[in-house]
């Protein structure tokens, strides 16, 4: 096996570790609602990439095929078929969905494929959508329903709904940020805003401006919170990966530093440097021995932090397992993760709803 999958966290739909005796990995009865430990959940020759990662369903592309697990495959672990005139999975960029399971996925050639599944025979595919989504980039669904899309490079748009979304019926709100930005290259939500990164270094945010979710004042009233501008305190850091889900942002700059903000107001529990945040501020994460990070991915109330030596970090909620230690609470300091796969040196972090991916693979990645 030259990639493996761990994960830890909640399980009960089948979305890391799938019920059904199709897997090589053990027999379905072995095969808890709750993952509290690091466990290999998937392997592939060349590739094993987390397309999408939810409450209830998680999208693999294991060397170039897609792999739904979850709710949404019934448990169970299926092969998503493709039309015929589509592009192999590896030309994907995304997969998008929202608390109530995956919803499509987005090709480099910026098509949209949805997720149709049909309950009577109990088929899943990905069909074309049926409406042009000529130059989408990027899309993402808050917690709050919203849907936004990157087209253009650096043009934003907000739909009220996924159901607005899909039909491409007229948005809430469309922004031209040519004029002020270079190219988007990442988007990504939380329960109540979005948050993008250009390729100049700059993190962008606009939503509901409670509990310090923007990482930046909404006042004066020229920065509204419900328009795209820069989060203050990382300008002039050049940014290179960003995360948010739950309540929580994190954006990793170029020198290996790491910056997190929101933590909902009004919880007692709040991961170490969130606590005591005025609007406006980031918080930079102080990890042990000042280790330099090299990827950071947020979940509904954890964060997850790979650093440069190959080892993971987490902080946040861990009542399913997800931070990988069993019957453990909230954890405000950050724990280091028993990940001995291989060389023991993880390569990549996901997470999404109460779930933790970690990807190990040979020296070369």
């Amino acid at each position: 096996m030259s990639v493996v999958l761990v994960a830890c966290g909640f399980n009960a739909n089948g979305q890391l570790l799938p019920f059904a005796d199709t897997l090589e990995i053990g027999p379905s009865h072995n095969i808890p609602d709750d993952i509290t430990e690091p466990s290999i959940v998937a392997s592939g020759n060349k590739t094993v990439n987390v397309l999408f990662a939810g409450w209830s369903d998680t999208l693999l592309e294991i060397d170039g095929r897609l792999y739904l697990r979850g709710a949404d495959a019934y448990g169970k672990q299926l092969v998503l078929e493709l039309p015929k005139d589509q592009d192999p999975p590896h030309l994907f960029i995304e997969a998008f969905g929202d608390h109530t399971g995956m919803k499509g996925v987005l090709r480099r050639n910026k098509d949209v494929l949805f997720l149709v599944k049909d309950l009577e025979s109990g088929s899943v595919k990905l069909n074309p959508a049926s409406t042009n989504f000529e130059d989408v980039v990027k899309i993402t669904v808050a917690g709050n329903g919203k849907v936004c899309a990157v087209r253009d490079r650096n043009k934003v748009i907000l739909w009220a709904d996924f159901d607005a979304f899909a039909s491409q019926e007229e948005p809430e709100e469309t922004f031209d940020l040519s004029d002020r930005t270079s190219e988007i290259i990442e988007l990504d939500s939380n329960e109540s805003t979005f948050t993008f990164l250009t390729t100049k270094g700059q993190v962008f945010t606009f939503g509901d401006p409670r509990h310090n979710n923007l990482g930046r004042s909404s006042e004066p009233h020229t920065l509204l919170a419900s328009e795209p501008n820069i989060v203050d305190a990382l300008d002039g850091v050049p940014i290179a990966h960003i995360s948010s889900s739950g309540w929580i942002t994190a954006a990793l700059s170029k020198q290996k530093d790491l910056y997190i903000w929101g933590g909902r107001a009004g919880d007692e529990e709040l991961v170490e440097g969130l606590s005591g945040l005025e609007s406006g501020e980031v918080s930079l994460v102080n990890l042990p021995n000042g280790l330099d990070v090299k990827d950071v991915a947020v979940g509904a109330g954890h964060i997850i932090v790979l650093t440069v030596d190959g080892r993971v970090w987490a902080a946040g909620r861990g009542e399913n397992g997800q931070i990988g230690v069993a019957n453990t609470g909230f954890q405000s300091v950050w724990k280091e993760l028993e990940t001995l796969v291989g060389d023991g040196k993880a390569k990549k972090v996901f997470a999404g709803g109460w779930g933790t991916f970690i990807r190990f693979s040979g020296n070369s990645e």
